[in-house]
């Protein structure tokens, strides 16, 4: 890329000879476009060797202060050598409200420098799924699962991961916030019934340009199974005193249901396998 010269003639009066002397003056430096993730630090150059006048910094068109006096800013500084011309802009610790666009301008030689776009990244906010970590629903549902990532700047992207494998077909909007730079994502998947099971991770994953790994939070599925489908019953009749009674056993929850009712029959136990259950709710 061709560098950009600015130069003026600077022109100062010698009281002795009462004759002018211009002296061509140029930027050895000037600033140009960055891009920084917020929170990280970053100077922005500008040298003019030979130049001893007023350097002023503009931040959109307004001066951030005379010289290197930016009292008015505790985060920005002027560095280097000024006898050598030098008076780079340093910021710490970059923050969004520092996005703008800057100049440095030699205000005797009348000179200004190109304009310099600082453009500062904001990583989204961790990743959240409604009703996480652990989402239920019925034997027979569908899964919908909804994943927001705030704050960031530009909006997240965000993916679903499965067992290693990204799961396609997710809604997917965002939404400018209030300050006009920084965006809310949200995802919204969905999966049929007959595509989901009991104990599986789903991951979503949020990234952009401040964190390109991305940022990831997790869902484990448990599907909830009506009384009638989980029991894997077993009747048993036993003799407890001098009254039977019929105990059901819940082994996938590992409950027992006893029905009180005595049953016909004195000293009698038995066993009967239940091969279908209907009509039947928790105590």
């Amino acid at each position: 890329m061709q560098r950009e010269i600015v130069y003026a003639a600077a022109c100062v009066e010698s009281l002795s000879s009462l004759l002018t002397l211009c002296v061509l003056t140029m930027f050895a430096q000037q600033p140009q476009d960055l891009v920084v993730v917020a929170g990280q630090p970053v100077t922005l150059p500008c040298a003019i060797p030979g130049y001893h006048g007023i350097v002023l910094w503009i931040k959109d068109g307004l001066a951030l202060g005379v010289g290197r006096d930016l009292s008015g800013y505790p985060r920005y500084s002027v560095v280097g050598d000024h006898s050598a011309g030098e008076h780079h802009l340093k910021i710490q610790r970059v923050e969004l409200m520092d996005d703008a666009i800057y100049e440095c301008q030699a205000i005797q030689a009348a000179m200004r420098s190109r304009p310099a776009r600082l453009t500062v990244l904001v990583p989204p906010d961790d990743p959240v799924i409604n009703g996480g970590p652990i989402v239920s629903l019925r034997a027979g549902d569908p899964l919908n699962l909804t994943c927001r990532a705030n704050n960031a700047k530009p909006a997240a992207t965000i993916i679903w991961i499965r067992n290693g494998e990204v799961l396609n077909g997710a809604m997917y909007s965002k939404t400018l916030l209030r300050d006009g730079r920084r965006e809310s994502a949200v995802s919204t998947l969905y999966i049929s019934a007959s595509n989901i099971e009991s104990g599986q991770q789903i991951i979503c994953r949020a990234s952009n340009k401040a964190v390109p790994n991305g940022k990831e939070t997790s869902a484990t599925v448990d599907i909830q199974h009506d009384l009638a489908e989980r029991l894997r019953t077993s009747l048993i009749l036993q003799r407890r005193g001098n009254s039977p009674r019929l105990t059901m056993s819940d082994k996938a929850q590992r409950k027992q249901y006893a029905l009180p009712r005595p049953f016909p029959g004195d000293g009698y136990t038995g066993q009967l396998e239940l091969r279908s259950v209907a009509a039947l709710r928790d105590p």
